[in-house]
């Protein structure tokens, strides 16, 4: 995956996330209407975990399991004669020799015609996958960000709401 381009949308969601969550909360300040429990600042922190957490855990699933996928639709490209014939280094090397050929770097010696078909058939799946990856952590995003604004109001304490979350999960 492109890091840039995960950690750019990331922080654009974050940054989206704070300010909807903030301007959301200042609206509810006025006058003589109810005094609202939290500050502004703690309401756009709510609504920027739950904008970001969502993204994170789809993005954390994908880095735990998306290797495995990935090595297991290569070798499903692998003809099964080549396939039955090589041994586990035999396959190993050919799979590093379909990845380099999908990433573009080539290899030394002659390319057999199965590792050229499925060099490319590799680029396309990492390509789509890459893409679904980032419309679903986008997709629950956004989701994360409509629910948690839809929640403000000016009696929620959004000040100890991912406190006890904090205090269950995290190792000190």
């Amino acid at each position: 995956m492109n890091s840039l381009i995960i950690a750019g949308l990331l922080l654009v969601l974050l940054g989206l996330a704070y300010q909807t969550g903030w301007s959301t909360s200042r609206r509810l300040v006025t006058p003589t209407g109810p005094k609202v429990h939290s500050r502004p600042q703690y309401h756009a922190a709510r609504v920027a975990l739950w904008t970001l957490v969502p993204a994170l855990v789809i993005l954390a699933i994908w880095a735990w399991f998306g290797a495995e996928i990935t090595r297991s639709y290569t070798v499903a490209q692998i003809p099964t004669d080549t396939l039955v014939a090589l041994d586990q280094a035999g396959l190993n090397a050919t799979l590093q020799r379909i990845g380099a050929l999908a990433s573009g770097y080539g290899v030394a010696g002659e390319i057999q015609p199965f590792e050229q078909s499925a060099a490319y058939a590799l680029r396309s799946f990492q390509f789509i996958t890459f893409l679904a990856v980032v419309a679903a952590s986008a997709g629950l995003a956004v989701l994360g960000l409509l629910y948690a604004r839809s929640r403000i109001n000016a009696r929620l304490r959004a000040c100890g709401s991912g406190d006890s979350f904090v205090q269950h999960h995290c190792i000190y």
